[in-house]
């Protein structure tokens, strides 16, 4: 179970303020919302968590869990979206993806951006590349204009 953040949430302060209180949307996952580029620039710490791991008791199988935004440039003032780029090169996401966190079975990429964005690539290039072919990655994503 994981959800994760989208561009219009970044647009107002205020919006920032109202899901990041205490108590509010936010804590209300339970560190199921994933913001795994995207930062409250005060701090330099996520908005929500950068990954999970999620348990899937049917399976027996423990599934890696990624929620990440396209490399949106008009956040507001409160906030930093890490490129996508940058993120993935990482030394927090190398350690996450060789499993110095935790072990899993599969990886599973929750993306606020079109299927056939180029990011997606970008992921799931660096995934390979720390984790080999052989490992299940599934991408859920979603973001196009028509």
């Amino acid at each position: 179970d994981a959800v994760n953040i989208g561009n219009h949430e970044l647009y107002k302060n205020s919006t920032i303020e109202f899901i990041t209180k205490p108590n509010g949307f936010v804590d209300s996952w339970g560190g199921r919302y994933l913001t795994t580029n995207v930062l409250l620039h005060e701090t330099g710490s996520p908005i929500g968590e950068r990954y999970r791991f999620v348990y899937a008791p049917f399976s027996d199988k423990t599934i890696l869990t990624f929620g990440f935004l396209f490399d949106f440039e008009r956040n507001c003032r409160m906030t930093e979206v890490q490129k996508v780029e940058e993120v993935v090169q990482s030394q927090w996401f190398q350690s996450v993806l060789s499993k110095a966190e935790g072990g899993f079975d599969a990886i599973m990429v929750l993306a606020h951006m079109g299927y056939s964005d180029p990011l997606v690539e970008v992921i799931l290039h660096r995934i390979r590349e720390i984790c080999g072919d052989k490992m299940p990655v599934q991408f859920i994503t979603g973001h196009t204009h028509i």
